[in-house]
């Protein structure tokens, strides 16, 4: 019983303690936030300087990390763009999109035609490698990075230098030429400006092609050509006059398989 007491005046004195401490932490920040007053007023120059500092590399800290974040998601975000619109599978070593210029770089872009045209009897028969559709060793362009968040490219510029284009019909409405653009038009447009679409420059360049005509029952039409095809263009707004330009080059160059196929582009001459 005696060691109530003590034990008592014990407990007493740890809680008398614990509110000095306490008492006195808020004095120190009372001190401190006073200390910042003082200095302010004493030297607004500096603190607006040093605020100023603050917000700034906030900023860039915050823009770093969308700009990372973005350059993440834009990866899949474009190759998605191409291949779910037009059934082609898309792969590339490289797709960089800068967040704040909307500048676009692709390497060695490779699209593989869907099944149907893998699976021709031609090409069981034959023993023929079966090429992908396109190869491209370089693909730029200037687009709209907000848009391609809703997996749309809008494009101001583009160019692409196309090693390798393989073009197969299977019959009279299965072309892949055909297939593919009519599909990329779903997520593909140029940028309107001024209320008009307006190409800002293209520039396009096909190395070799190669065309497989199965519809015959009988002969298969094979051509396989050194295109060296370098087409370019600036402040486009006639869609119309380009394509016709872009068809009597091809058609010179013996290509115009690949022309018939960009035929239904010309919907943007509209």
């Amino acid at each position: 019983m005696p060691q109530q007491p003590a034990r008592r005046a014990k407990t007493r004195a740890g809680k008398f303690s614990v509110a000095i401490r306490a008492h006195n932490e808020r004095l120190s920040g009372m001190s401190i936030f006073a200390d910042a007053k003082n200095t302010a007023r004493s030297q607004p120059l500096g603190c607006a300087v040093s605020a100023v500092f603050s917000v700034l590399f906030i900023g860039l800290a915050a823009g770093a990390v969308a700009f990372c974040l973005y350059a993440i998601a834009a990866v899949p975000l474009f190759k998605g763009a191409i291949q779910d619109s037009t059934g082609f599978y898309t792969n590339a070593d490289m797709v960089f999109v800068n967040l704040f210029t909307g500048k676009c770089a692709v390497r060695n872009l490779r699209l593989e035609n869907p099944s149907v045209y893998n699976s021709a009897k031609y090409f069981e028969k034959s023993g023929e490698h079966i090429r992908p559709f396109m190869t491209a060793s370089k693909v730029e362009c200037t687009l709209d990075p907000m848009a391609l968040l809703a997996g749309k490219v809008r494009f101001s510029a583009i160019t692409a230098n196309i090693v390798e284009l393989n073009c197969v019909r299977l019959n009279n409405s299965t072309y892949n030429v055909s297939d593919f653009f009519d599909g990329i038009r779903k997520s593909f447009s140029v940028e309107e400006k001024g209320g008009k679409r307006l190409l800002e420059s293209i520039d396009i360049r096909i190395d070799k092609a190669s065309y497989r005509d199965l519809s015959s029952q009988t002969d298969v039409i094979r051509s396989d050509i050194l295109a060296n095809v370098d087409f370019s263009d600036k402040n486009v707004s006639n869609f119309k006059k380009m394509f016709s330009r872009l068809s009597e080059m091809l058609v010179d160059k013996s290509l115009g398989f690949i022309a018939k196929g960009i035929i239904i582009l010309e919907d943007y001459a509209k």
